[in-house]
């Protein structure tokens, strides 16, 4: 009898530490914007997604999360082994995502996979936006426009404020080479941080880029569910600024001095393909206009720099 009961015992350990390998979940709330220059921001975009994320592949293979206040339940889909994940989006406002999923009792209704069906209920609590929309302040967006690849920048951003009961706030700032996809920047900023230093040669001549800057609110709960994983709730800001070091002339597909037809044959291409994607608009010298698309606007600016024929020196 005695070595059966320990049968038992040993049979029952690799369950509990499968329970215990949910490593987090919960939903996170973006607000996306866009600036083009000091003290220019526009809304952009907004969405909405929720997740379960495992320590142990296959936990699960579907799930959902609902609430009494979402129109709908949404479906978690696998983005790989180790997690689930839904999403939905764009709003167009930030109150529009607010209506569609306000603070409420979600839901988590998993199954299939190592631990079978499983049922959670979390609070969605109201959102922790930073007060301070993540930006380039006084001109440091005008300079960041117009660098001089050769020589170094400082400026400041505003800083990230902490809200309500978020147990977690962080900015960041970083840069991203449109012609490859490669990171050329990177800093993390604690609350009230607001200084960066653009290194001279940080920025390379004739290339498009994309600076980034976030603000983050978490509020985590650890042990809230699923044998033990943490509750994550990530309230994220987002702004983005397209800039490029293509001179005065960036209308000048090919570097030969001219705007002519060799250069509209290298524009079209580049405006049929529309957006600025890495690795297939090599340094996106169609983006005029530094907004990340080849649209209408980008070929107002060419036109008018194709009839000039000769670039300014």
């Amino acid at each position: 009898m005695r070595s059966l009961i320990v049968f038992l015992a040993a049979a029952a350990i690799p369950a509990c530490a499968i329970a215990g390998d949910i490593a987090n979940f919960g939903a996170s709330k973006r607000a996306v914007y866009r600036q083009t220059g000091d003290d220019q921001l526009v809304a952009d975009v907004f969405d909405v997604s929720f997740r379960v994320s495992f320590w142990t592949g296959g936990a699960f293979e579907a799930g959902s999360v609902a609430s009494p206040a979402f129109a709908n339940a949404v479906p978690l889909l696998g983005y790989d082994a180790f997690g689930l994940y839904g999403w939905d989006g764009y709003f167009y406002s930030k109150a529009a995502m607010e209506a569609a999923y306000p603070a409420s009792m979600l839901t988590f209704a998993m199954s299939g996979g190592l631990l079978g069906e499983q049922t959670e209920t979390i609070e969605l609590v109201p959102s922790l936006f930073s007060t301070e929309l993540p930006r380039f302040t006084g001109d440091s967006a005008s300079r960041l426009l117009a660098i001089d690849p050769g020589v170094e920048l400082s400026g400041t951003v505003a800083p990230c404020t902490v809200e309500g009961a978020a147990t977690l706030t962080y900015g960041t700032f970083f840069i991203v080479d449109l012609s490859d996809g490669s990171s050329a920047w990177y800093q993390s900023f604690e609350p009230g941080e607001m200084a960066f230093t653009l290194p001279a040669n940080t920025i390379k001549a004739g290339r498009a880029y994309i600076a980034v800057l976030t603000n983050e609110n978490r509020f985590q709960t650890p042990g809230a569910g699923f044998g033990g994983a943490i509750a994550e709730m990530i309230f994220s800001q987002e702004t983005r600024m397209f800039f490029n070091t293509r001179g005065p002339c960036p209308a000048d597909q090919n570097g030969d001095g001219y705007v002519d037809d060799a250069d509209f044959t290298l524009f079209v291409g580049a405006y049929n393909a529309l957006a600025c994607s890495a690795g297939t608009q090599v340094g996106c010298p169609a983006d005029l206009t530094n907004d990340g698309v080849v649209l209408d606007e980008d070929f107002t600016v060419f036109v008018a720099a194709y009839n000039e024929l000769i670039c300014p020196e």
